[in-house]
């Protein structure tokens, strides 16, 4: 039989100073408990001259010495009395949790789901926090609650939590979404893992289990976008139908331009386009990361334009001046891609945003960080990530020319 861990608890009482001798600071007293520790204020402010550190008091120069002094002892008392209550309700007793019960008194420790909520209210907090991590958070909770509902968990608390709940979690995860990738699951995981993390900083866990829990590792994609070669067939190719070749132009414009299919959609002329020093630009917001991009518009960009009037294609179909959704048009692009012997599979609304990147990076040798700002990536490790191997093709090739 394994035996019990026997916790023993220290108090520390230190003066946290502010500034200068002449600076009042705050007494502070340091829990630890097994090597684990944590501070409670008591609130009490002196200067440093008038403390004590030998017997850890205040001196007795200060005539309120015997005041202070005695609030000091009541805290010692009160915060025995909570550790010794604690190891007779709870096991695994911790600092922080000596501390909190002693801020705020005997709380039971909240549900998985609860914490899901502290978390989501945290994050709420921090400032620049994009919307649409904001959102992915109150998803994964939505999903969180699901699992919980369908294994009639919804009770359970954060204590209860172990690494074997974390390991169903991520395979009903993985079965739930079929058509997720590793690495939206491992967000998930993550996200859940961040909610114990924040339970263990409140002093309700000893410990995270998931920190030991391996998540599967997703192998990135190798960037497919159209070679030179590839993208000059398509701008000679001439369908013979009129959709076809608006669909051929749609793509084509987000060749020129990195526009996603979401921005292409939006896109107007006479509102997204400026002119600065005889050179046009467009300037749109991407919904995804709410970033703000700036993109030239290049000559081939114009003339697609001026083909259509002045305006991206529209599908024409009961008089909506609106490109095709995104389900018809990623369908007329496969049949593009048939008729010019590429591969169906190969040319995606997100493939010419794709090509743009290459092309910038590889062709016309813009930097890593403009192209970043050009396609409204919010952090330029994204775009780093992504197209590094393109960037190193486009060295190999420069090489080639030299050797």
């Amino acid at each position: 039989m394994k035996s019990k861990k026997i916790e023993k608890m220290q108090l520390l009482f230190w003066l946290r100073k502010a500034g200068g001798a002449s600076v009042k600071s705050i007494i502070t007293c340091r829990i630890t408990i097994n090597g684990n520790r944590t501070e409670v204020s008591t609130g009490i402010k002196i200067c440093p001259a008038y403390w004590d550190k030998l017997r850890q008091q205040v001196s007795k120069k200060l005539k309120e010495a015997d005041q202070y002094n005695q609030q000091q002892q009541v805290m010692s008392s009160e915060l025995l009395r909570v550790f010794t209550e604690l190891r007779i309700k709870e096991e695994n007793i911790t600092a922080r949790r000596v501390g909190m019960v002693y801020r705020k008194g005997f709380q039971k420790p909240p549900t998985l789901l609860n914490a899901y909520d502290d978390l989501i209210e945290l994050k709420q907090k921090v400032e620049g926090l994009e919307p649409v991590s904001l959102k992915r958070y109150h998803t994964f909770k939505g999903l969180l609650q699901k699992y919980l509902s369908e294994h009639k968990l919804l009770s359970l608390g954060v204590q209860e939590m172990t690494i074997q709940e974390g390991r169903k979690m991520l395979s009903w995860y993985m079965d739930f979404q079929t058509h997720t990738s590793l690495v939206t699951a491992r967000l998930f995981i993550g996200s859940i893992r961040a909610a114990l993390r924040l339970a263990v900083e409140n002093g309700y866990m000893a410990s995270n289990p998931l920190i030991q829990l391996s998540l599967p590792k997703a192998k990135r994609k190798k960037i497919d976008a159209l070679s030179v070669a590839e993208l000059q067939r398509l701008e000679a190719f001439q369908p013979a139908s009129v959709p076809l070749q608006k669909v051929r132009d749609l793509f084509l414009f987000q060749c020129y331009t990195g526009l996603s299919y979401e921005t292409l959609a939006r896109f107007d002329q006479q509102q997204y386009i400026f002119e600065r020093d005889d050179i046009q630009f467009i300037r749109m917001t991407r919904s995804k990361t709410d970033r703000d991009f700036v993109v030239p518009l290049s000559l081939k960009a114009k003339v697609i334009l001026d083909r259509w009037g002045g305006q991206l294609p529209a599908s024409g179909h009961f008089r909506v001046k609106k490109i095709y959704c995104n389900q018809v048009y990623n369908k007329k692009l496969k049949q593009v891609a048939v008729q010019l012997g590429i591969a169906p599979d190969r040319l995606t609304s997100h493939m010419g945003r794709r090509t743009f990147a290459t092309h910038m990076v590889n062709q016309k040798k813009i930097s890593m960080e403009a192209v970043a700002k050009m396609l409204g990536h919010s952090d330029t490790r994204i775009t780093q990530s992504h197209y590094a191997e393109v960037m190193l093709e486009g060295v190999i090739d420069e090489m080639r020319k030299v050797l």
